[in-house]
């Protein structure tokens, strides 16, 4: 979690550039592997945190973030027909988009806004007291 939060802030601070993208785009597509493949974190809590709905691949380790049509659409790995259609999907279907642009933003500032990951911290260190 830690190592993740500073990740994130660092590379939130230092990458304007490529959040200036994501900003501007209508949605992210992130493509991983396999199931096992635990990367891309920081592309899907940025994503989401701009309110972007994402496309991407089913990966064990991005359960806590990725919730199948409420803010992503999910291909099964290593399967490009289904991403591609999903990316189709997402590009052509206004009231979709809509409906994951919304409940993106919804769930990424009540799970990963700063101020969630704040009073995580703080309630973290003080039971270490």
């Amino acid at each position: 979690f830690f190592r993740c939060l500073g990740q994130f802030l660092l590379n939130f601070s230092l990458n304007r550039s490529y959040w200036n993208v994501v900003q501007f785009s209508k949605f992210s597509v992130i493509p991983l592997r396999d199931k096992e493949t635990n990367c891309g974190h920081i592309s899907i809590v940025g994503s989401l945190l701009l309110g972007k709905p994402l496309v991407t691949t089913f990966s064990d380790g991005t359960v806590d973030y990725i919730f199948p049509d409420k803010n992503a659409l999910v291909s099964p790995p290593q399967n490009p027909e289904y991403l591609k259609n999903n990316i189709y999907k997402l590009w052509t279907d206004s009231f979709l988009y809509q409906r994951l642009s919304e409940m993106s933003l919804k769930i990424a500032k009540e799970k990963h806004h700063e101020t969630v990951w704040i009073n995580y911290l703080k309630n973290y260190l003080q039971k270490l007291k």
